[in-house]
């Protein structure tokens, strides 16, 4: 399982990403931070880059799940393995992911829509 505390940084005790945080990645990258900032929000949508404990916004990918376990958990765990869709709410998303990992950590890790991080 991940613990909350692997996943603070920098960036969520601030709360939000800044500007500057946005120019430095951009510059890190070669990229136009325009471009940064417009994948940030579709990749978090409202929710934004982290959850309200300071976690990474992550989706969880049930159809990744079945592909990646050959769909070995479709009749037990269907709401963690199935068909494309019925994401459910980002409070769902963390217990998804850790349930998923307790049954095959490196299918349920590979899962993992990452938001802000891919």
């Amino acid at each position: 399982m991940f613990s909350d505390s692997q996943y603070i940084c920098q960036c969520c005790e601030k709360g939000v990403l800044t500007d500057e945080d946005y120019s430095r990645v951009a510059e890190e990258l070669n990229v136009e931070k325009c471009v940064l900032v417009a994948i940030a929000r579709k990749e978090t949508g409202a929710q934004g880059a982290f959850d309200s404990r300071c976690r990474p916004t992550v989706l969880f990918e049930r159809h990744i799940f079945r592909r990646e376990t050959g769909g070995r958990y479709n009749e037990s765990h269907p709401h963690l393995s199935g068909p494309y869709g019925n994401h459910g709410r980002y409070s769902e998303q963390w217990p998804k992911l850790n349930e998923a990992i307790s049954l095959d950590e490196s299918a349920g890790i590979k899962s993992a829509s990452w938001g802000l991080y891919p």
